[in-house]
């Protein structure tokens, strides 16, 4: 099967094509490792982003906040 095929067979089974459920996925495990106390540098590293800066712009873009942000709303 081609890209193009599982990418449309993909999206139709999840709702999201298969670079956004990446990201969710991503996204997910970086706000349980967040709010575990490990430090953003560290959870940026360990989901493969090349520096703090991508993996920052990348959670705000999902999450609609940054990061550091994030773990202050959620340990009020």
């Amino acid at each position: 099967m081609g890209y193009e095929n599982f990418r449309k067979l993909f999206k139709a089974t999840t709702g999201v094509s298969p670079q956004r459920y990446h990201i969710e996925h991503l996204m997910k495990q970086a706000k349980m490792m967040l709010l575990s106390g490990l430090p953003i540098k560290h959870v940026a590293v360990s989901l493969g982003y090349g520096d703090i800066y991508s993996f920052t712009k990348q959670f705000t873009k999902s999450e609609g906040m940054p990061p550091g942000r994030y773990i202050r709303n959620r340990h009020r």
